[in-house]
This record gives C-alpha cells, structure tokens and sequence, in this order.
C-alpha cells in the first residue's frame, strides 16, 4: 500500500486519517497501521500468500480490500482507541481468488523460513 494513499485526507477507506477520531492515539494507531502492512510484505518473502480477507478470521496476511481489519480498527470504527484489535499471523484459508485452496498456517510457515537448522 503506497503511503500517499494512506495519508490522504479522510473519506477513503484505505486512508488512515478516514479512521481517526477526537479519542485517537494518533501515533499509536498509525505506527499499528504501518507496522502490520509491513509485517504483511515481510510475510510475503517468507513464502505465505494471501489469506482469505472477508471471513470471520481476520489475520496478517489477509488479502487487500479490509483496511478496518489490516488496521486493526475495534468495533467503535475509530483507530487509535481502547478496543483496537491485536492482529497477527496465523491459520486461515488462502484467498479464493489466486488459485489455492485449503488452510494457510502462515505463523507456521515462517518459523521453518528462518530456521538455522540448530
């Protein structure tokens, strides 16, 4: 995700400032944001592909398309709030739409990527 879509100004759905509100930690909120998308591309070379993104599992390596879930935006629909989510990688269907099918363990997947062999 380019940064110049995530800070444009508020209405857009993947724009950061779209979801802030009077009560956000605008700094924590921002840096969740910008580290999970990093954590995700940083997946990606690992060897995990995309999870599936609109199911009730909402993990690190879903698909683009859910910012409230990629920004771990709580209920209240505001990021930066007390009842953000803790996003992190694990167990879920690959997406439908690149041909894979079945369950993805990405948390897995990774932790043999970068194993030494010791």
């Amino acid at each position: 995700m380019h940064l110049d879509l995530l800070s444009q100004p508020a209405g857009p759905q993947v724009s950061l400032n779209t979801h802030l509100g009077p009560g956000s930690d605008k700094i924590r909120f921002i840096g969740r944001a910008l580290g999970n998308i990093a954590a995700h591309e940083l997946w990606h070379l690992s060897g995990s592909w995309h999870q599936h993104q609109f199911d009730e599992h909402d993990t690190l390596m879903d698909q683009g398309g859910n910012p409230r879930a990629m920004f771990a935006i709580g209920a209240d629909g505001i990021g930066g709030t007390g009842d953000d989510t803790d996003m992190d990688f694990g167990e879920d269907h690959f997406v439908p739409n690149e041909g894979f099918t079945g369950l993805e363990d990405a948390a897995s997947r990774t932790r043999w990527g970068y194993r030494t062999g010791q």
